[in-house]
């Protein structure tokens, strides 16, 4: 049921919040030689291998990393993430098109994406600037114009194929 509660916070704006929940309870079950996920909080409460407990991998795919289909089979998705105050996020997941892949870093003064999406796909891509002025948007090194949202980010639609999206901030 952690999984609930997580992706609540997320949806609520409270993406600090979630992930410092994640870490307070995931952590040494993360540190653990085990290698799975425990079915209680404490070791040795139940098994030590428990699919229920891995509801936050969905959250992290789908609000940290952003990653949510909006058509079926991922014709269509979004890449929205939820960073809060993580500097690097890698996911990747399979689809029945192929594998979408992205890696976000972020620092005071730029948001690099590099984004990998199958073919037949169209990705939906909106990266947080947190507030912060944008000067310049590169998409595969070269200049573009670009749509910011009412809070301020940046709003595109990639087609199928490799990207990689800088955002520098002033």
């Amino acid at each position: 049921m952690e999984r609930f509660v997580c992706e609540a916070q997320f949806t609520l704006g409270d993406n600090a919040g979630a992930l410092s929940r994640m870490k307070e309870r995931y952590t040494a079950m993360v540190n653990d030689p085990l290698t799975t996920l425990w079915e209680q909080w404490k070791k040795g409460d139940g098994t030590y291998n428990h699919g229920w407990s891995g509801g936050p991998l969905i959250v992290l795919s789908k609000y940290v990393a952003g990653i949510t289909p909006t058509s079926p089979g991922f014709a269509a998705f979004d890449v929205a993430p939820h960073m809060a105050s993580l500097k690097h996020v890698d996911a990747g997941l399979m689809t029945t098109r192929g594998a979408i892949n992205v890696s976000f870093t972020r620092d005071d003064k730029k948001l690099t994406l590099k984004l990998a999406t199958p073919s037949r796909s169209v990705a939906h891509v909106i990266l947080p600037t947190g507030g912060a002025e944008v000067a310049a948007v590169l998409i595969n090194g070269k200049g573009t114009s670009t749509t910011q949202t009412s809070t301020g980010d940046i709003d595109l639609h990639e087609p199928a194929g490799t990207w990689t999206i800088e955002v520098n901030f002033k």
